[in-house]
C-alpha cells in the first residue's frame, strides 16, 4: 500500500468510543479505555440509561389559584423540559499515557492525557505512596494534550497514581503506572564500548509530523543500527547506520552512510546529534537530517531503554513512493492538506518534514559492528544501487 493510499484511507479512520456499540453505557466495562466507566463517562452523554433521573421534564402547571380573585391570567405553565443529563460541560478524555495499569514506564516520562479540547480548568496531580510529586502542567497544540511533567526523574521500579479533573472539576479519573528498573546508574561504562542496539521505529510512537506521522511510520519500516564508540567521563561516541533489509540478527547495512556524534552523558542517559545520515529506501536515496538520538542504558549495559530519534526527512527522496515521477514537493502538497507544512532543509528548499519518534527499547545486538561509511564511501562501492 503507498503513502497516497494511506493518507487518502485517513478520514475514514474513527476512535472507540464510550457507547457507540448498545449497551456500552451499562456493561460496567471501559470499552474506550479511557478511565471513565458507563454514564461517568461524557461519550455516553444522552444515553436513555444514564438521562433516566435526571430529564427534568417538569411541566409545573402552577396555575395560581390564590383565593384573591387574582384574575391576572398568568397560568404560568412553564413547562421548562430541561434533559439535563448530569454532564456539566462536553469535554473529553481520550487517552493517557501512561495508560492505567501500564508497567516497565520509563523514568523520564512524560504523563500526557489527551483531550478532545483544551480545557483551562483541568488539574492534575501525581503521588507516590501517597506523597504529592511535584510537576509541571502544559498543553500541547495542536494535540490538545495536558503534559504533566515532573520536576524530577521518577524512581526506578516504583507506582505512581495520577489524579486528572477538568470540566471545572466536575468530573474525574484516575490511572496508576510502575515504572521499569533502567534509571540507575551503569555498572561498567567504559564496558559499553563496542556495544550495538537496534533501533526499530516500527515500535516507537511518532509524535512528529502531527496527523500523518503513524503514515509514514509505515511506509519507513526501517531499523538503526546504534554503537557506543567511546566513553570519556561525561561523553560518549556514537554511531548511528542503518539495518540491511531481511537481516537477522540485524547487520549493517553498506549502502546508506552513517552519522556520529558525542553526547552528553548523565549516566544512565545520553543524548547525541548524530547528524546526517543516508537511508536506501526500496531502491531510493532518502535522508535524515540534523538527526539526535537519546535514551538510558540499562544498568548492565544490555539495552537502551526510552530511545527516542528526532530528524528532518527530506520528501524528496519519497516522492516516487506517493507519486512516481512527481514533482519534488509532491509529499510536501499532499501532507499539507491535513495541516502540516514542510519546513527548509538544511540544504535549502521547504521539502523536509521533521520526526518525532520515541518510545522505543533498543536491544544489544551481539557479535554486530557499525563500520563508518561517507556517502563517498557508498557511491564509490560497485554492491550500491
Amino acid at each position: 500500500m503507498t503513502l497516497l493510499t494511506l493518507l487518502m484511507l485517513l478520514p475514514g479512520c474513527s476512535r472507540e468510543l464510550e457507547g457507540d456499540d448498545p449497551g456500552e453505557c451499562a456493561d460496567d466495562a471501559d470499552n474506550d479505555a479511557d478511565g471513565l466507566f458507563d454514564c461517568n463517562d461524557p461519550d455516553c452523554a444522552g444515553a436513555a440509561v444514564c438521562s433516566g433521573g435526571d430529564a427534568d421534564t417538569d411541566a409545573d402547571s402552577d396555575a395560581d389559584t390564590d383565593s384573591d380573585a387574582d384574575t391576572d391570567s398568568d397560568a404560568d405553565t412553564d413547562a421548562d423540559t430541561d434533559t439535563d443529563t448530569g454532564f456539566p460541560c462536553s469535554v473529553v478524555v481520550y487517552d493517557a499515557n501512561p495508560y492505567d495499569g501500564q508497567t516497565g514506564v520509563f523514568y523520564l516520562t512524560a504523563i500526557e492525557w489527551s483531550f478532545s479540547q483544551v480545557d483551562p480548568s483541568a488539574t492534575a496531580s501525581v503521588t507516590r505512596g501517597g506523597t504529592p510529586v511535584p510537576t509541571t502542567l502544559a498543553w500541547q497544540q495542536p494535540t490538545n494534550v495536558l503534559r504533566i511533567q515532573p520536576v524530577t526523574p521518577l524512581d526506578p521500579s516504583t507506582a505512581y497514581d495520577v489524579s486528572v479533573t477538568w470540566c471545572g472539576g466536575a468530573l474525574q479519573a484516575a490511572t496508576t503506572f510502575t515504572t521499569s528498573a533502567v534509571g540507575t546508574p551503569v555498572v561498567d561504562p567504559a564496558g559499553l564500548v563496542g556495544r550495538v542496539y537496534a533501533i526499530d521505529l516500527t515500535a516507537g510512537r511518532f509524535l512528529q509530523p502531527p496527523g500523518v506521522g503513524a503514515l509514514l511510520q509505515q511506509q519507513i519500516d526501517t531499523q538503526f543500527l546504534l554503537a557506543v564508540t567511546s566513553v570519556s567521563g561525561n561523553d560518549v561516541g556514537l554511531r548511528l547506520g542503518f539495518v540491511e533489509e531481511g537481516t537477522n540478527p540485524p547487520t549493517q547495512d553498506h549502502c546508506s552512510a552513517t552519522g556520529e556524534g558525542i553526547g552528553a552523558f548523565t549516566d544512565p542517559y545520553v543524548s547525541a546529534a548524530i547528524g546526517d545520515v543516508a537511508l536506501d529506501l526500496q531502491g531510493l536515496a532518502v535522508s535524515f537530517d540534523d538527526t539526535t538520538v537519546s535514551g538510558a542504558f540499562a544498568a548492565d549495559g544490555a539495552s537502551i531503554e526510552g530511545v527516542e530519534l528526532q530528524a528532518l526527512i527530506d520528501t524528496r527522496g519519497l516522492v516516487d513512493l506517493v507519486q512516481p515521477g512527481g514533482a519534488p514537493d509532491s509529499v510536501c502538497v499532499l501532507v499539507a492538506a491535513f495541516g502540516v507544512s514542510c519546513v527548509t532543509c538544511p540544504g535549502g528548499g521547504d521539502f523536509c518534514l521533521p520526526i518525532e519518534v520515541d518510545q522505543m527499547t533498543a536491544a544489544e545486538v551481539p557479535a554486530t559492528t557499525v563500520v563508518p561509511l561517507t556517502p563517498a564511501d557508498v557511491a564509490a562501492d560497485p554492491g550500491c544501487p
